[in-house]
């Protein structure tokens, strides 16, 4: 298996698309992919509310799609309150009976999130050190 590393700095390059409002709406969406109902729990990261999507597809082979070959993904961002750090997982043909984005590539986003927003000094959105709960991150348990 081979580690694709990519970076890339947006500072005031880009064209804004969407107003602020929608893109909080928006991230407020993805966030509840990562609460304790959403299909990506295992993407949260401790201290830090995550914002983020899954993704499973079936490859392509000669023309069709094929029966066990898949691809799992998620892309996520951190801190949700503040994005700082953008980071997308794409496992290709994973191991195993388990192939969709939430089980493959959003353990594999939380570990790497994690390391990046500690080595960045990136201050917790969640200082409590809980986990989201529900889809608007209150504790419902």
């Amino acid at each position: 298996a081979t580690t694709e590393i990519y970076t890339l700095s947006l500072h005031d390059a880009l064209p804004i698309l969407i107003g602020k409002a929608t893109a909080r709406q928006l991230v407020q969406m993805l966030e509840t992919v990562v609460s304790r109902v959403g299909t990506a729990r295992r993407a949260q990261v401790p201290g830090y509310q995550v914002a983020g999507k899954t993704g499973t597809v079936h490859k392509v082979v000669n023309g069709g799609y094929a029966d066990d070959n898949y691809i799992g993904l998620f892309a996520g961002l951190a801190p949700a309150t503040d994005p700082r750090i953008v980071t997308v997982v794409v496992i290709d043909d994973p191991a195993g009976d388990a192939y969709y984005g939430g089980l493959v590539a959003a353990p594999a986003f939380s570990r790497i999130m994690s390391g990046v927003l500690r080595s960045l000094h990136v201050p917790p959105d969640k200082p409590d050190g809980l986990l989201a709960g529900g889809p608007d991150g209150e504790d419902r348990s």
